[in-house]
């Protein structure tokens, strides 16, 4: 070597996430989307939404109703 020193980076996982093969970013993907799926936080949010959904068909089905007697 001529005394100089080459140094390599290495990449931050984020700029490396797109060099992986579409199977391991999909892996990858899959496995977050469970562990976010698992979580106590996800769990309380969506039954919330379903909750809140019941009162919509709910307020559907009368609205629909009102609208049939006019």
């Amino acid at each position: 070597m001529d005394g100089n020193v080459i140094l390599s980076t290495v990449a931050a996982p984020n700029e490396r996430y797109y060099s992986l093969p579409v199977e391991d970013r999909i892996a990858i993907l899959s496995f977050m989307c469970n562990l976010a799926i698992s979580s106590k936080a996800i769990h309380v949010h969506m039954e919330s939404c379903e909750e809140q959904l019941t009162a919509l068909r709910k307020e559907k089905i009368d609205v629909n109703r009102q609208k049939k007697q006019l």
